[in-house]
């Protein structure tokens, strides 16, 4: 479709200052609790998982380059119970049995700004420049559930089958369900080699929040509205009526597979000296600097209905779903793997294919054309690459002579990829050509402190990704839902450390007290009590930062990275209770940004709200019990931010502000001592601001009005000084 010839008054747009923002959260949880007891192994766990994403494009800019300017906003919120189970019945068969449920409130709001077009334009090109939006909504909880039975059954010392049951039930957008039956059988006929053989059922629903077709009947007689079919279209594509938009025929469905494999492992020296073990029960020990060679390798085959894929359609920077009715993939691997020593190095080369056929959902993703041209022939799916490869070259230090080295791990990596999918341009072939091929060399180096804070290890350690810098496409914004090109990383430098947590193994492999009575730790003393310092990091969730503007109201939904410092003292009022106050001041990377259309088409605002900093001074009460505190607070608090409005995308118009705000602040969370002075905290804050009206002059009014509040969720390291001062 030509694009309009205006909008909002303006008949051309420098695609090179367009300002699009797209914004996302996640985080996820994991709680989970494991039993032995004899025979019997079992595991129980509860997760949870947030994420949104939030795409605001350029009201002017993307309204007149692609004809429509759409707000795109998902959410998703689940939770969970799972649960594993083991039992070793006799020597011959060992039972394994599990389930699953969760419930995930997903949320879904697209508003789509766009121009009618001229009833009296035989061709159904010529848009009227009279901008309004459209609103496309959905809330939905579903629910996942099911559960398997296994068993694992010795045939022979060299023969092992595995084979079980599996069941999954959905409750989406679709409810489909489905019973999976798998096995396998490994086959050892001597030391060296190990063959195997496979095959499973698979039951894949699509994402929840990806779920939903498009309801693209909503733009018909607009800029965004689908082309229209032919008499010639309509006669191949099913569902399709001549002279009415193209329709999306089928809802999103699972997949379902049948997946073949078979493969091989084979060690290519003579088999190391052995020992025997210090521990009666356990295994003999391989002799030192014996050098291994393995070389494994596997094919497998897969067949597919109602394959899912999915893509970035449009200029919002989203995933939407979509099912092709069939689908194969087929291909092999090879890996090599050495050791020597502390000297290791492995690679490992695969080659695919995986092609489909017939676009069965949302099919108005597509031109006609190409969904003629894949209702008959296969074709490349977009992530489909031929060749891949990978490698790692390692060498830690140990015994060296030289105490300061022991420890140290030295390392490099590399990546190599045959490109992925492209369609090659002025032809009708989705995917029918690649990309060059590329490749990347990241290196990293660590040591491990074997005495760090609290005798406890750490290790500490630097990484540098795409050593030599090199550019190269991942994507060049052609081809099935590809729309934007995409990039591998520029060189990038990353250090981290981390700490073990427990009392350290004596012996190698062997836990105190589980093969032999550990003798009593000393009572470790914890000073909660007293000053401390210490620092945090995480995020900042805005709760829905809402603007009122003289046209329309929104929400701007900052977030991002948050980090900062701590400073506190805790006064133990019993040796269960304290209380204690704490300041903190923080950074942060939170923003976000909405788009008001005036109901009259005559122009767009947009607000960019930019927080800087947030600084809080509160009051806490805390729950003691040995190394654990758990807290609640609640004080005052103070936030910086910078704001700006643009009328229609800044051609006509551009004011910002910066401003100071106080508000208050309530959260809580637990702290746990890692030793007598050191502790970690996880933490949640909720700070409000209220709200605050700003001096923004535009066609419509001189004023904004913005209320704030910030969700906070961080993690913090803390340092006591009782007893050091």
């Amino acid at each position: 479709m030509r694009p309009p010839y205006t909008a909002f008054g303006k008949s051309s747009f420098n695609s090179a200052t367009i300002n699009q923002n797209q914004y996302e959260k996640n985080a996820y949880n994991v709680i989970a609790w494991q039993k032995s007891e004899g025979n019997f192994d079992a595991q129980l766990a509860y997760y949870s998982r947030y994420s949104d994403v939030h795409f605001v494009p350029d009201p002017v800019g993307d309204l007149f380059i692609n004809n429509v300017a759409s707000d795109v906003y998902r959410s998703s919120f689940l939770n969970g119970v799972s649960g594993d189970f083991s039992y070793r019945l006799n020597d011959a068969h060992t039972l394994r049995a599990g389930f699953y449920t969760n419930g995930e409130q997903t949320h879904i709001a697209t508003t789509s700004t766009v121009e009618p077009l001229a009833l009296n334009d035989p061709s159904g090109l010529t848009a009227i420049d009279s901008p309004f939006n459209i609103l496309d909504s959905s809330k939905l909880f579903g629910w996942q559930l099911g559960a398997y039975a296994q068993d694992e059954w010795r045939l022979t010392p060299q023969l092992t089958l595995n084979y079980g049951l599996r069941f999954d039930q959905i409750y989406q957008y679709v409810d489909a369900n489905q019973f999976s039956p798998r096995a396998s059988l490994t086959y050892k006929p001597w030391w060296s080699t190990v063959l195997h053989i496979g095959y499973m059922r698979t039951f894949e629903p699509p994402q929840q929040v990806l779920g939903r077709t498009i309801p693209t009947q909503i733009f018909s007689g607009t800029t965004a509205g689908t082309p229209i079919v032919t008499p010639e279209q309509a006669a191949v594509l099913p569902g399709q009526v001549t002279g009415l938009p193209l329709q999306n025929v089928g809802a999103i469905q699972p997949e379902r597979a049948n997946v073949y494999d078979a493969g091989f492992t084979q060690q290519l020296l003579p088999q190391c000296p052995t020992t025997p073990s210090a521990t009666p029960s356990k295994a003999p020990v391989a002799a030192a600097n014996c050098p291994s060679l393995e070389l494994g390798g596997s094919i497998y085959y897969k067949t597919a209905r109602d394959l899912l894929d999915d893509g970035q359609f449009g200029q919002a920077y989203v995933l939407t779903a979509f099912n092709y009715d069939k689908a194969e993939n087929y291909g092999a691997e090879l890996n090599l793997k050495f050791r020597y020593g502390g000297f290791s190095a492995n690679t490992s080369w695969a080659w695919g294919v995986q092609h489909a056929h017939t676009v069965v959902s949302n099919q108005t993703l597509f031109s006609p054309d190409d969904l003629i041209y894949i209702q008959n022939n296969w074709i490349h799916t977009d992530h489909d690459q031929t060749y891949t490869g990978s490698g790692r070259v390692a060498y830690r230090w140990t015994d060296s002579g030289y105490r300061w080295l022991d420890g140290t791990t030295a390392s490099a990596t590399f990546i190599y990829g045959s490109g992925l999918r492209t369609t090659p341009a002025g032809v009708v072939c989705p995917n029918c050509d690649h990309l060059p091929s590329y490749w990347q060399v990241n290196t990293g180096l660590s040591h491990e402190f074997a005495n760090g804070w609290n005798g406890l290890p750490v290790t500490v350690r630097f990484d540098v990704v795409n050593v030599t810098d090199y550019i190269y496409q991942i994507r060049n914004g052609a081809g099935i839902g590809v729309f934007a090109p995409q990039y591998g990383p520029r060189r990038g430098y990353y250090f981290g450390i981390s700490q073990k947590l427990g009392a350290p193994e004596k012996t190698a492999g062997v836990l105190p007290g589980f093969y032999t009575k550990a003798a009593p730790p000393a009572a470790t003393v914890y000073h909660w009590a007293g000053p401390y310092v210490g620092a945090n990091f995480g995020g900042a969730f805005s709760t829905g930062e809402h603007v009122f503007t003289p046209i329309g109201t929104g929400n701007t939904n900052p977030s991002g990275v948050l980090g900062g410092l701590q400073a506190g003292y805790n006064y133990l009022v019993t040796p269960n209770w304290l209380t204690g106050i704490e300041a903190e001041l923080g950074w942060t990377s939170a923003q976000g940004r909405a788009n008001f259309v005036d109901p009259a088409g005559t122009a767009s605002l947009s607000v960019s709200s930019d927080h800087n900093w947030y600084d809080t001074l509160s009051g806490r009460i805390g729950y003691v019990a040995g190394p654990l505190m758990l807290y609640g607070k609640a004080g005052a608090a103070w936030m910086n931010a910078d704001y700006r409005m643009e009328v229609n995308s800044g051609l006509d118009g551009l004011t910002s502000a910066n401003t100071t705000r106080s508000g208050w602040i309530a959260g809580g969370g637990f702290e746990y001592m890692l030793g007598s002075y050191w502790s970690a905290k996880l933490e949640y804050d909720h700070l409000h601001f209220g709200s605050k009206t700003l001096s923004f002059a535009s066609p419509f009014g001189n004023s904004v009005t913005v209320g704030a509040a910030v969700n906070e969720v961080k993690a913090g390291l803390n340092y006591h000084l009782e007893g050091l001062l």
